[in-house]
Parts: C-alpha cells; structure tokens; sequence
C-alpha cells in the first residue's frame, strides 16, 4: 500500500500502530516522526528523510531503507535484521541495543552513531563509514567486508569472534 507522509501522520494520531509492508513515497519528509513500538516490518522508506524520528523499539525487520536519511534519529533497541540501509545516512543516530543481524548497510554514512550493545552478525559492510561510531560491546560475527578505521571500539565482538578494545 502506497502512502504519504501526510497520511501516515493522520494515521498515528488516529491511534493506528500496524504499518508493516506499507510504501512510502520516495522523497517524503517524515522528519522528526514518533514511529516508536511501531510495526513497520517489511515497510520501505526508499529515499525518505526521517531526520530526527523516533524508531526506537519499532519493528523494521526486512524493512527498505536505502538511500534515506535518518540522521539524528533514535532506532535503539529496534528490530532492523535483515532490514537494507544501502546508501542510507545515519549520521550520529543512536542504534544501541539495535537488532542488525544480516542488514545491509552498504555505502551507509554512520559516522558519530551509537552502535554500542547492537547485533550486527552477518551485517553487510561493504564501504559503511564508521568514524567517530560507538561499536562498544558490538557484536560483529560474521559481518562482511567491516572496516573500523576511527570508530570506538570496547570489548567489540569482531567478525572472525575476537574481542578488541581500541
């Protein structure tokens, strides 16, 4: 289902908190949104800007995140496995204790992101900037193609299972 930012708002107020596979339209403004505990399972935000939104705790497992931008937002403790962020920026988002096991984050900007505590198993991390992110009890297993120069590292699970503290 096809929806604007508009509607989406009009939607939250009405109380509605079950969005899962809906489609926003590409170059929407959802800036500053409370979409926290929300469903949004399998929802796409293709090129959506949702800077500053609250996410925390919502439901975006399999969701399509490419090329939007969330800087500033909050997706702590979120459910965003197997969610893609190709192209995304997250600059300075705070994604702790966020499910990312098998995301993919390829060519995402995290700089200054909090990705303390967050479970990147298997995440794909083909050229993801990560300077200046908080990767402190990160669990990294398995991640593909991880480059850390300049991120923070403190008891980090790396990807061959190694602990590393910078």
């Amino acid at each position: 289902m096809n929806i604007t930012a508009e509607e989406l708002r009009r939607r939250l107020a009405a109380g509605e908190r079950d969005f899962a596979g809906i489609i926003v339209r590409e170059g929407e403004i959802l800036d500053g949104i409370n979409l926290r505990n929300v469903n949004l399972r399998g929802a796409s935000f293709h090129s959506v800007s949702l800077v500053g939104a609250d996410l925390s705790h919502a439901l975006l497992s399999g969701a399509y995140l490419s090329e939007a931008v969330l800087d500033g937002a909050d997706l702590h403790r979120a459910d965003l496995h197997g969610t893609g962020f190709w192209k995304a920026s997250l600059r300075n988002c705070n994604l702790c204790g966020a499910q990312l096991n098998g995301a993919d984050l390829g060519v995402t900007n995290c700089c200054g992101a909090n990705l303390s505590e967050a479970d990147l198993r298997g995440a794909r991390m083909d050229n993801t900037r990560l300077k200046g992110a908080n990767l402190s009890h990160a669990d990294l297993r398995g991640a593909e193609d991880v480059y850390l120069e300049g991120a923070i590292l403190h008891e980090t699970i790396m990807p061959d299972g190694s602990i590393q503290s910078s």
